[in-house]
């Protein structure tokens, strides 16, 4: 039998995987509605990302200035980014930026906000490329897309897969450049921080298992205002599946005890959040989320990073405990900032009084 007729085509979307045979081929079915969706949300962000200009990012602490802390958001439902902002000053209000000296009027050309460039996009555990591929074809508004693994063999599948579906590397006419590299995808990560790197505007992340290894990179490694997504595959540890030993896990790498009741698929969302936005405050960044799912026997989240030292602040607003009392199906949110006497003694009458009822 020739090496022809051992060639494996695999189709999806407008992408078509090429390999040498059945045993080399690495395609994971499941992963089909991952893919549809993280496709789907990224043209969405690449529209969302070339109607904003350029220009400094809002920060959450003017809600604070305002005189209320901002709720934590719902992790198990999709949001709208423009949500998330603040709301514009008032007619007539003064801008934070303002001066005395500002000229009364800008000429037309200084007036209008500089156009983004297209999004730079990294694909930080590629494998075959499918993803690459699917990006680079189905997407608009893409600057470069680059693909990683560390596996030598999989850079020289990745690679012949784009050629042949007609993606040169480094550029050529086409629109949206595509790039290879073969590498650790953590040191990638932090390589492409600034001042030396350069930042990536949209960061990828879809191991096998968990993706806490790689997140601290990931939060420095994308642009500001750029888009986090992550997917986890070890549901059963965030779920809390098993009591002892995959509670223990989860701690060690979420830093999350997690509990086992109907609400486990929630509890992996928040958790996984919770530890992706922890890793962003250690650097001044915070995370807003955009959207967060639960398919099947993973969890997908998509977040923006900003920038602000006030922002990282409020964190203790937006993290908290859970209180559970399993015979009653009780749940109960004990916020991180109830660290005072007076609010942690409210909450506690609060729950005393739920548990009398």
């Amino acid at each position: 039998m020739s090496d022809a007729a051992e060639e494996v085509q695999v189709k999806e979307g407008q992408a078509t995987l090429y390999f040498a045979s059945k045993k080399g081929v690495f395609y994971n079915p499941p992963q089909i509605p991952n893919r549809d969706l993280s496709v789907l949300a990224l043209q969405q962000f690449s529209e969302m990302w070339a109607s904003q200009p350029s220009k400094p990012a809002a920060d959450r602490h003017r809600t604070l200035r305002q005189g209320s802390a901002p709720a934590p958001a719902d992790a198990g439902a999709p949001e709208a980014a423009a949500a998330q902002e603040p709301p514009a000053p008032a007619a007539g209000e003064a801008s934070e930026t303002a001066t005395a000296e500002a000229p009364t009027s800008l000429p037309a050309s200084a007036s209008k906000p500089a156009a983004r460039r297209g999004l730079r996009v990294l694909d930080a555990l590629s494998a075959s490329g499918l993803r690459t591929i699917r990006y680079a074809k189905e997407v608009s508004g893409l600057r470069e897309v680059v693909a990683n693994d560390v596996d030598p063999v999989a850079h020289q599948t990745m690679a012949s897969n784009f050629g042949r579906n007609g993606l040169l590397e480094g550029g050529g006419e086409q629109s949206c450049r595509v790039t290879s590299t073969v590498g650790d995808a953590a040191a990638l990560l932090y390589a492409s921080r600034p001042p030396a790197g350069e930042r990536f505007d949209v960061v990828d992340l879809d191991p096998y298992g968990t993706a806490s290894p790689f997140l601290d990179g990931a939060v420095q490694a994308v642009s500001e205002g750029g888009l986090l997504m992550v997917t986890c595959t070890d549901m059963a540890v965030l779920a809390g599946a098993y009591p002892e030993a995959g509670a223990e896990a989860c701690f060690a790498k979420y830093g999350a005890w997690p509990l086992k009741g109907k609400h486990c698929h929630e509890q992996g969302l928040r958790i996984l959040l919770a530890c992706i936005d922890s890793h962003a405050a250690r650097h001044g960044r915070y995370i807003t989320p955009l959207l967060s799912v639960h398919i099947n026997f993973y969890v997908r989240v998509f977040v923006r990073l900003r920038s602000s030292k006030a922002a990282v602040g409020l964190d203790a607003h937006a993290i908290a405990m859970r209180v559970i009392v399993q015979k009653l199906g009780l749940l109960e949110i004990a916020p991180a900032s109830l660290c005072t006497e007076v609010a942690r003694e409210a909450w506690l009458a609060s729950l005393q009084h739920i548990l009398d009822q």
